[in-house]
């Protein structure tokens, strides 16, 4: 999943089938995830763009040219079902602030 500064996940379930618990019990939640942040700081490579993507593959990052993002049946359906959001890529260009003449 691909997903842009400021947005989150939000899980949601119902635990009614789970097994009832003791008095005095309380239940936690463990969300195991395996993926890669790439943010738009100024030592990051290629920080304004998403591409390329990562993957577990890879042997460094960037990878070098003879590596490429997987292109077999799987990742193309992960591709086309989650990667599905338009951007325009009209956002924000810079976060350089621009200090004010001193008169």
């Amino acid at each position: 999943m691909i997903f842009g500064s400021g947005e989150e996940v939000a899980l949601d379930f119902d635990p009614a089938h789970l097994p009832p618990l003791h008095e005095g019990w309380e239940r936690d939640y463990f969300l195991y995830a395996n993926g890669f942040v790439k943010d738009m700081d100024f030592y990051e490579a290629d920080a304004l763009t998403v591409h390329p993507l990562p993957f577990h593959s890879m042997t460094n990052y960037p990878y070098p040219q003879e590596q490429h993002f997987p292109d077999d049946k799987d990742a193309m359906e992960y591709q086309l079902n989650y990667n599905t959001r338009y951007q325009s890529g009209n956002g924000v260009r810079s976060y350089r602030f621009e200090f004010p003449e001193q008169k």
